[in-house]
């Protein structure tokens, strides 16, 4: 007997600005244990701490005992922390003001 779910993300510290909201119904056929489910994921260019978002699964049909599974998936930042620097300049009094690069 096939298995039948609903899937759903839920937010958490990942924004949906960090993933696509998916909500979609998947089939685990019988004899087997289990299905990929695909979330895009946004590559931003924001040094950030790494974030969560929830899949959770509502089983509408099929044979199992856990009608209700969850799962926590981790976005890992790939962005370099930003560096600030303030050069060193050398002007005469009479320049009346200094750009400091």
């Amino acid at each position: 007997m096939d298995t039948v779910v609903e899937i759903t993300t839920a937010t958490g510290t990942a924004g949906t600005s960090d993933y696509t909201t998916t909500t979609t119904t998947v089939t685990i056929p019988a004899g087997n244990t289990s299905v990929n489910v695909s979330i895009p994921i946004t590559d931003d260019t924001t040094d950030e701490p790494n974030e969560t978002f929830t899949v959770n699964g509502n089983v509408t049909s099929g044979n199992t005992s856990n009608t209700d599974p969850s799962g926590t998936v981790t976005i890992t930042d790939n962005d370099g922390t930003p560096v600030v620097t303030i050069g060193d300049v050398t002007v005469d009094e009479g320049a009346g003001t200094a750009s400091v690069p």
